[in-house]
């Protein structure tokens, strides 16, 4: 071929190299690597207690009616565990308090039953008590419209007018009938902002729980700020001449993929949110636990940010 068409075929062999080896692209290992890293990564393992920190989009749910048995390429707990067994040398692992299958971070298993119970009373009490337990980092779209907040209400599913869709939203009070029947959950959060720059922000949230994807929600719907890669809830904010919009929850809008500004785009080195699937930048960096026996034992595990978390920050520079 003459040199010119040399240097095009190589120019284009540079661009899909890169496109496939962006940072964002999911790596597929299978369950025996990932129980490996997560053994040598162990965050505690005493007493009963198992604390890991879990990657990015594996599920850690104990419910076998999500595994797909027949997909040989499934990976969750369940094909896991055998192999995390083996590098731990223990004989049960029991689910006490991990984050959602797409949430990184502080993930608490123990090898006792009733550790487990006492677990969640100790939880149930900080709670009670309006002490948020668990600690998140999040890389948001935007600068909060507060550097610091505190909200006390409640978590609530609503209807909607027009189909059975249900859809979480955050409410200042709630009803016992609403919280009796399951609807609704009281819940306190509370945020600081770390950074801001180049259009994105560094957050942390503060929470007594994260049911229904509610740290999610309130940095889309009360801070206007949503998560980077949340597809769920993501397009609930929208920007109209500059200014910040909320969308209503059940409008067509809110249901898209998340739409990015065109300068976080270039610093992530992406020319469209379809080049490569965004994980989503949510991270439970702290579990905290007061009180956890008669001695006053003050439990907490810290878990470091992925490599796709700590590379964005880098590129946005948020430190």
């Amino acid at each position: 071929l003459p040199r010119s068409k040399n240097m095009l075929v190589a120019r284009r062999s540079i661009i899909c190299y890169k496109r496939f080896c962006h940072v964002y692209k999911q790596k597929y290992l299978p369950s025996s690597e990932i129980a490996e890293g997560l053994a040598k990564g162990v965050i505690y393992y005493e007493n009963g207690l198992l604390v890991l920190n879990k990657p990015y989009g594996i599920s850690f749910s104990q419910d076998n009616t999500k595994f797909k048995e027949n997909d040989p390429l499934e990976i969750s707990l369940a094909t896991i565990l055998p192999f995390l067994k083996k590098y731990l040398n223990c004989t049960d692992v029991i689910n006490v308090r991990v984050p959602e299958k797409y949430i990184s971070g502080v993930a608490i298993f123990c090898t006792d039953k009733s550790l487990q119970e006492k677990f969640h009373k100790m939880l149930l009490r900080m709670r009670t008590e309006g002490q948020p337990s668990d600690l998140y980092e999040s890389v948001v779209i935007g600068e909060p419209i507060q550097e610091m907040s505190h909200f006390q209400g409640a978590i609530k599913l609503e209807n909607s007018p027009s189909t059975r869709e249900k859809k979480a939203v955050l409410v200042t009070s709630c009803t016992k009938g609403e919280r009796v029947r399951g609807v609704a959950k009281k819940i306190i959060i509370t945020h600081r902002t770390l950074a801001s720059n180049n259009n994105a922000s560094l957050v942390e949230v503060g929470t007594t729980r994260n049911s229904w994807h509610c740290v999610r929600i309130y940095l889309s719907t009360v801070l206007l700020t949503p998560v980077l890669g949340d597809n769920v809830h993501g397009s609930r904010v929208r920007s109209i001449m500059g200014q910040s919009v909320l969308v209503d929850k059940f409008s067509p809008v809110a249901s898209l993929p998340q739409k990015l500004p065109p300068e976080i785009l270039s610093i992530l080195k992406l020319t469209s949110v379809r080049d490569v699937a965004i994980p989503l930048h949510l991270h439970l960096s702290k579990v905290v636990i007061n009180c956890f026996d008669r001695r006053g034992t003050h439990l907490e595990f810290l878990a470091p940010a992925p490599e796709t978390f700590t590379w964005t920050c880098n590129r946005l520079g948020l430190s």
